[in-house]
Parts: C-alpha cells; sequence; structure tokens
C-alpha cells in the first residue's frame, strides 16, 4: 500500500516536493481529501478503520504512512496503522523523537509500517520493523512497502522521474501527478521477493497499480514554497478528479 518520493532542498523555488501514490483494495470505502470537521487536519478518509494514510495540518506538519509488506507476519486483528498520522497531526509540533518513543509499545502491536514525518524544520521517517529514526537531509528518498531506499525499480523509477523533473524546472503540480501514473512492469529478474509469489510481485510492481479489485486509489502532490506556504493536489485515479488546497 502505497508509494512515496520526497526531493528535500533539491528545487530553489520548492523546497520540499512530495508524490504520493495511495494503493488499496477498491471496495474499501473512503473519503476524498478534505478538511476533517472534529479535527484540524487536512486529509482523506477510510472511512472502515476512521483513520488515514496522508495527512496535513494548519501549522503544515504532515505525515504519511505506508504498509510494509510481509505475509508471514500479517495479523488481521492488530490495530489500525491508519490511525497514526492522525494521532501525530492532533500532537502539533511534538517532539518526533519523545513521540516514537512513548507510542513504541502499542506501535508493535501493528503489522509492519513505514512513517514519514514533517515539520517546519526537518522531514523524519521511522519504521516498526526497523526500530530506527532517520532525519531526512537534502536529496531525494523513495519509499514503497519495503524500508527507506529500498531500491525496489518503482521506486528507483519515480525518483528518477522527479529528479529530472526538478533538473528542467518541470514543477507545476498537474506534470507532477503525471510522474504518478505510470503502469509499466518490471523485467523479473528486477522484483523484490516479499513472500506474495511471482506473479503478484509482477502485478504490484508498477508505479500505478491496475487490477479488477485492487490498486492505485489517489495520487497526491505536496510542494512548499520558499515562503512556508503549502500546495496540495489529490487526484482520483479511477476519474482524475481533483481537489486542490493551499496553506499558508
Amino acid at each position: 500500500m502505497c508509494l512515496i518520493a520526497i526531493a528535500i532542498e533539491q528545487s530553489e523555488e520548492y523546497p520540499l516536493i512530495l508524490l504520493s501514490n495511495r494503493d488499496e483494495f477498491l471496495n474499501r470505502p473512503t473519503n476524498k481529501m478534505h478538511w476533517w470537521k472534529d479535527k484540524d487536519i487536512l486529509a482523506g478518509q477510510d472511512l472502515k478503520a476512521g483513520g488515514t494514510w496522508l495527512g496535513i495540518n494548519h501549522q503544515k506538519q504532515f505525515a504519511i504512512i505506508t504498509n510494509y509488506r510481509d505475509p508471514k507476519h500479517q495479523n488481521p486483528l492488530a490495530p489500525s496503522r491508519g490511525i497514526i498520522p492522525v494521532e501525530l497531526l492532533e500532537a502539533h509540533g511534538a517532539d518526533f523523537n519523545s513521540y516514537v518513543q512513548a507510542h513504541q509499545q502499542l506501535w508493535n502491536q501493528m503489522n509492519g509500517f513505514n512513517l514519514v514525518y514533517g515539520d517546519s524544520f526537518q522531514v523524519f521517517h521511522y519504521s516498526n520493523v526497523s526500530q530506527k529514526i532517520n532525519v531526512l537531509k537534502k536529496g531525494i528518498y523513495g519509499i514503497s512497502n519495503a524500508l527507506l531506499d529500498t531500491p525496489w525499480p518503482k521506486v528507483e523509477a519515480l525518483k528518477e522521474k522527479l529528479s529530472k523533473s526538478i533538473a528542467q524546472k518541470d514543477l507545476a503540480q498537474e506534470k507532477l501527478v503525471e510522474l504518478l501514473f505510470s503502469t509499466k512492469k518490471y523485467p523479473d529478474a528486477m522484483l523484490p521477493n516479499t513472500g506474495v509469489g511471482h506473479v503478484m510481485e509482477k502485478i504490484l510492481s508498477p508505479i500505478c497499480i491496475k487490477t479488477p479489485l485492487y490498486g492505485t486509489r489517489a495520487h497526491t502532490i505536496i510542494l512548499k514554497d520558499i515562503s512556508g506556504k503549502m500546495f496540495i493536489l489529490e487526484k482520483q485515479a479511477d476519474t482524475h478528479a481533483s481537489v486542490s488546497f493551499e496553506i499558508d
């Protein structure tokens, strides 16, 4: 579930650029990105468990989560990971290291995940699989359903596409979101072995997954300019209907 590419201080215009695909079962009920009525959070919402996969608040903090693919250690009764971005954004700038330590016991009961969190000063990555906090410095990073910068072909391809767009200064949101549309499947020799079988590895290998039951549901672009203003675009994968937001 989900694919992320992040560019930090690679563009003079946009010190932060984030691209993300949300992958999920097509019949799982979902609300598109919106400002939640009862919380300071801009996010889509998983209507089954109540959480989200990507959210932002008015303080321009953001949190994104991806699943870690490991079918041998998948507990169907584990707590929902989608609550993590919601609660983290509601903490409004809590020290990330302290926040992780305070929540590790609960998070260890969850199925594997990657968490990316950004505030006004830094961007962090944490996984309950590695149990390690990474501070993301200048560079371009990618995450899918393994650990940070694991070189799966779609992760490497999206990082390369983003790097080229930055070099060409082709950073309009509608241009960037097109980088997330690729349905290219990769050669067998390039595929990871995560325990789901060769056929499924192939099906899940594209940047944008399309199957009758499971696939990419939404594409999201986040840009933060040099003044700190954030621009957010979410586009639905099936209809290409989009919503956009700005946070000053």
